[in-house]
């Protein structure tokens, strides 16, 4: 399904709209990266960043809070990450500390303006590959509102998503393009940030021959474990350090609900409110026994219902390839056992495809609450508990299911299509 382009007839009530769209669009992202940039205390993860940066540079551990908070200290920095501690590869650093040789409150502005032009990176990179001929006001503005604001929440956070979002999507681009090699290397860059990146690679099985794809994975997975292994020798402590802190941030029990809207969080809050009921004490593996499920349950329909559209025979279907690719990224976000709200930016051009995609269902009103509700304000403003906030505390997942479910759905409808002969 290739989306409409916008009408083109002068001076239509629609190209008005349009205008006007796309200039409250623009007033909008002006007046939030003002204020973004501004705010002292705002982009606290990129403190982590600078400060671990800055540490290697003095030949100090980037792994040790305890050296990250007395920089920040010396600094006089009082961005409330000093508790957050750094989670990336030693391979990531160079970047950071390319920032880390700024005064802070040049280098946390000039990140902020590196993210911007990246999500108008990103934007076209969803358009030109991935959703010809949508409205650019309308995926603007999607862009910027989907899943409860993901984007201005990556933005406020200083979080690295974006950069990770820019190599995930070009990856896709070059798997679109049956460049294999291209691919793994540009999801092996996005897993120097974030590891878990790595089981995108699993896409390599729906467009190449089984042996050729595992050939691919194994080599690509090998050959980032040495690199990173290497890295490890040339930073003393750092490989302890970083699975010590890795496994901090992956077992915080604090962080549950909308700021880590995952389905582990979620099976957590949901045994612990049953057992409470119950007036019982649920054990500590039964969440990870039900997500574990859960996730099984996931990939296993994903893998078999895409293996079923057989994307190597002849001819081509690049609307059946896009799908595959939607649907596996709905598929990765919800056996992710951590996923903070900012992660959501990868779902972003899947909602938008499927939701106009299932038009002929009377979809279109699903796209227009993607778009407009905001789960965070809901809760904060109506004060929900029980089940009922449960629903919004996890409302992002929820539209990862639905996402997925529809992405399933679009797929059925579209084996039934014959191939287009272009």
């Amino acid at each position: 399904m290739t989306i409409s382009p916008a009408s083109s007839r002068p001076h239509s009530p629609h190209r008005w709209l349009t205008v006007a769209v796309a200039g409250a669009l623009l007033l909008y992202a002006v007046a939030a990266v003002y204020d973004l940039a501004t705010t002292p205390l705002a982009q606290w993860d990129f403190a982590t960043y600078y400060y671990a940066g800055r540490a290697i540079g003095r030949g100090q551990n980037p792994y040790d809070q305890a050296v990250l908070a007395s920089l920040m200290a010396a600094d006089g920095n009082l961005v409330p990450s000093a508790d957050l501690p750094f989670v990336y590869t030693p391979l990531s650093l160079p970047l950071f500390s390319a920032f880390s040789v700024l005064p802070y409150a040049l280098a946390v502005r000039l990140w902020l303006l590196f993210k911007v032009l990246l999500l108008g990176v990103l934007l076209v990179i969803w358009r030109r590959n991935f959703l010809p001929g949508a409205s650019w006001p309308l995926l603007g503005l999607f862009g910027l509102l989907a899943f409860g604001a993901t984007v201005y929440i990556d933005l406020q956070a200083g979080n690295v998503s974006t950069i990770e979002q820019v190599l995930i999507w070009s990856a896709f681009g070059a798997l679109l393009r049956r460049r294999g090699v291209l691919f793994a290397a540009l999801v092996l860059l996005a897993a120097v940030f974030k590891i878990n990146a790595l089981l995108l690679l699993g896409l390599l099985v729906f467009f190449w021959p089984t042996k050729k794809a595992a050939a691919l994975i194994v080599g690509a997975i090998v050959a980032f474990a040495l690199v990173v292994f290497a890295s490890f020798t040339l930073v003393p402590s750092s490989g302890l350090g970083f699975l010590a802190n890795a496994g901090q941030i992956a077992l915080a029990a604090h962080e549950r609900g909308y700021v880590n809207s995952s389905a582990l969080a979620l099976a957590t809050d949901l045994v612990n409110q049953a057992a409470h009921a119950l007036g019982l004490v649920a054990p500590a593996w039964l969440p990870l026994a039900a997500f574990g499920l859960f996730a099984a349950v996931v990939m296993g329909v994903t893998v078999l219902v895409l293996l079923a559209l057989n994307l190597n025979a002849a001819p081509r279907r690049p609307e059946l390839e896009r799908l595959t690719i939607f649907v596996f990224c709905a598929a990765y976000m919800l056996v992710m056992p951590r996923l903070k709200n900012y992660s959501y930016i990868l779902l972003i051009p899947p909602a938008f495809y499927l939701a106009q995609a299932l038009q002929g269902r009377s979809a279109l009103p699903l796209l227009l609450f993607i778009l407009l509700v905001q789960p965070a304000t809901a809760h904060n403003l109506f004060k929900l508990a029980g089940p009922i906030g449960l629903f919004w505390d996890y409302y992002l997942f929820f539209l990862a299911v639905a996402t997925w479910v529809a992405g399933l759905l679009v797929v059925r409808d579209q084996r039934q299509l014959p191939p287009d002969p272009s």
